[in-house]
């Protein structure tokens, strides 16, 4: 049987949690950053480029899910 250290698990979850925080903060400093120095004909290409590639690979899966 495995004997769990709440104060330990507690204190590594919000250590996770301030990491994560922290990665995404600067993700969003970096994209924000691409976004000023890009035009918007370029943004909108690959805007479209993406959602095209989700709906390609959402035909692909065919999960069966209907509109009905």
């Amino acid at each position: 049987m495995i004997r769990w250290n709440k104060r330990k698990l507690l204190k590594a979850l919000e250590d996770d949690r301030k990491k994560n925080r922290e990665s995404n903060l600067k993700f969003i400093d970096l994209y924000v950053a691409w976004l000023k120095r890009t035009s918007n004909k370029d943004w909108s290409k690959r805007q479209k480029a993406m959602v095209d590639s989700t709906f390609k690979a959402n035909k692909k899966l065919k999960l069966g899910l209907s509109t009905n």
